[in-house]
């Protein structure tokens, strides 16, 4: 019996002997992968980790541009230095929001539209920004005559939207612009519509479901 034990063993050491370099080739191969797979999770946290800060540093240079227009071009250019760098960061759309707001408030109009739809595209729709932001951008479009049709049919989808966390918000928007453009039947029916769900509301009132309320008592 332990002839046979020891016979074995000795076929598999030459069996081993044999395929030497094959093996440890294999487990250097298996090792380098291991060891970057961790080098590029860790790599790839520092990354994310430097985006946000860079994010919140243009965020603070955002708001003092309120105070100071003249400022909006150096947000404008901050942003997308920072979208330069981190476009491959999941924050990497919000630097491109900024710079679309940036572009707005100097004017750029054009740009800003393409900018927006961009950072749209680019972000995951489970964000809780991103039905937020589709509102504003469709407000974007109905701003200008070549693109109002696009955003009208954007926020009309936006409206209808069961999924759309921001449904009345849309609602709302869209009541206005019918308001606005002399189709009063349709707005007082949207406003009616988000009244009406106000007994659905449980801790917080939606706050276009007040302003549609105060709509209607205005008209």
């Amino acid at each position: 019996m332990e002839i046979q034990k020891l016979m074995s063993f000795d076929v598999l050491y030459k069996k081993f002997d044999e395929y030497r370099t094959y093996v440890l080739t294999a487990l250097v191969i298996i090792g380098g992968l291991i060891g970057a797979g961790i080098y590029l999770y860790f790599s790839n946290i520092k990354y994310e980790e430097s985006a946000q800060q860079a994010l919140s540093e243009m965020l603070i240079e955002y708001n003092r541009a309120y105070e100071s227009p003249e400022l909006w071009s150096d947000v404008e250019i901050g942003a997308r230095t920072g979208y330069r760098q981190y476009g491959r960061s999941s924050l990497a759309p919000y630097f491109l929001v900024l710079q679309a707001d940036a572009s707005l408030y100097q004017h750029k109009d054009n740009e800003a539209l393409v900018l927006m739809n961009t950072a749209i595209q680019k972000m995951p729709g489970q964000s809780p920004l991103y039905y937020l932001y589709n509102i504003k951008f469709a407000r974007m479009q109905l701003a200008h005559e070549k693109t109002k049709d696009e955003g009208l049919s954007l926020l009309e989808s936006l409206a209808k939207n069961i999924k759309n966390p921001q449904q009345d918000q849309a609602k709302y928007y869209l009541a206005k612009y019918y308001d606005e453009h002399e189709q009063l039947q349709k707005a007082q029916e949207l406003w009616q519509e988000l009244v009406k769900s106000k007994s659905e509301q449980k801790d917080v009132i939606s706050p276009w479901i007040l302003l549609a309320e105060r709509q209607i008592n205005q008209g």
